[in-house]
């Protein structure tokens, strides 16, 4: 039996979340979760925000850690200075790819920046972005 390619859960995933889903319809989190319950997904989905317990019929969870199962793609659209920290809690809740929306921006987005690499590389985790709006198969 041939071996997965490695970047499979990213181009393929069968399982994603979406941190920093939210409810403002305008709000990147609530319009790549809406995407992706409208675009027929047929994979498991998640919605991550503390502050909510269900967003667009879907249950959220109050971060990864608490899924409680495996996650090939976290979706992250939350603020650059919460990055690094999410890319740790991915890693240590074993999900390996990471996909960053936000733009960390200026001098500050440098340091975010250096820091997300960091913690991914830590917690050997593949990072697509930041400044990333995915990938697109057809």
């Amino acid at each position: 039996m041939p071996n997965s390619h490695y970047l499979k859960p990213l181009l393929e995933p069968q399982s994603v979340a979406v941190i920093g889903a939210s409810e403002r319809p305008g709000a990147i989190g609530h319009v790549i979760l809406r995407n992706i319950l409208n675009g027929g997904y047929k994979g498991k989905l998640w919605a991550v925000n503390p502050k909510y317990q269900q967003l667009l019929g879907q249950t959220c969870v109050a971060s990864v850690d608490h899924i409680g199962s495996r996650v090939d793609l976290a979706i992250v659209t939350t603020a650059p200075r919460t990055i690094p920290q999410i890319i740790e809690q991915c890693g240590k809740a074993g999900i390996r790819h990471v996909l960053v929306v936000t733009n960390p921006a200026g001098a500050a987005g440098r340091t975010h920046e250096r820091r997300m690499r960091e913690a991914a590389r830590s917690h050997h985790v593949r990072i697509l972005g930041p400044k990333s709006l995915g990938i697109i198969r057809t």
